[in-house]
């Protein structure tokens, strides 16, 4: 995949077009990969996942094959190269209020999803570990135009009206990674919580800055190999912007603390299934 650009941003399927080697190559609106990603080696045993397959099922597939009309309109999907990103200014977040200054050096483009989208997807890629956060009701640190300041305590209350960042990973449970993993997701929490409180901060929202809540998502499917990280990523996002979507996003916190999936969907994650489906995806993919 790496001499290859998939290009599926326009609404017009004929107008997509794959860039290869610089040179625009019109597809009659077919998706194509030149370079098929292997999930499986010679021998039929699983690959790691990379960022490029990652970004492309999530960035492109789902969001022109998986998500209903509605859902596209209010999900925002990031790359695995974001938190890497962040997390350079990780310092500045977590120590400068200038708040102006340091939105204009991150984002000198500007960004404004948070402000325009109900849930922000961010695959993180740690070191050689993926994991997924999903960011519901970001604009619940944000006072609305229609409350009012004295109702500020009252609103704090009600923990499902809170901007709610969720943390997916496979590994949340091994003996051997949990601590870790805790400390990372929690440090993760505390980068993404001010990233946000940056921006609302920068275009002039009043902040509520209790009004957030972290949530691991302990109940969900865990890997059983070295190998399964991203896919399990992929599945993550498979279920919860696809086939759960209306589900968990009316759910209280506390239910969501204890999503499940269906027996049927774990198990076909655990026993190569779902790597086939997507394998079987990718290979569809590379055919003109």
């Amino acid at each position: 995949m790496n001499s290859t650009i998939i290009d599926l941003t326009d609404e017009d399927e004929n107008k997509n077009i794959i860039i290869e080697n610089r040179k625009r190559v019109r597809l009659d609106g077919r998706v194509c990969l030149d370079n098929v990603p292997r999930l499986f080696d010679d021998h039929g045993f699983p690959l790691k996942l990379n960022d490029d397959v990652i970004n492309f099922f999530l960035g492109q597939y789902l969001p022109k094959y998986g998500f209903a009309e509605q859902s596209k309109k209010e999900i925002a999907v990031f790359d695995t190269y974001f938190m890497s990103k962040l997390r350079r200014y990780e310092t500045d977040l977590m120590n400068d209020e200038n708040y102006d200054t340091l939105y204009k050096e991150i984002h000198r483009n500007g960004e404004t999803r948070p402000l325009e989208k109900n849930v922000l997807v961010i695959p993180c890629h740690y070191e050689i570990h993926w994991f997924l956060i999903v960011i519901h009701n970001p604009l619940g640190l944000v006072l609305s135009k229609d409350e009012k300041i004295i109702d500020q305590e009252l609103k704090n209350e009600d923990e499902d009206l809170f901007c709610r960042i969720m943390f997916m990973d496979s590994l949340m449970k091994d003996p051997k990674n949990q601590a870790v993993l805790t400390r990372i997701h929690e440090r993760t929490f505390d980068l993404l919580r001010n990233w946000l409180i940056m921006i609302f901060s920068a275009h002039k929202c009043v902040i509520l800055r209790s009004r957030i809540s972290m949530i691991r998502c302990s109940s969900l499917p865990q890997q059983k190999n070295n190998v399964d990280c991203g896919l399990f990523v992929l599945a993550y996002a498979e279920v919860f912007l696809m086939h759960k979507y209306e589900l968990w996003t009316k759910m209280q916190t506390s239910q969501l603390k204890r999503f499940k999936f269906g027996d049927e969907f774990t198990r076909d994650l655990h026993n190569g299934e779902i790597r086939k489906s997507l394998s079987q995806i990718f290979q569809l993919l590379s055919k003109f």
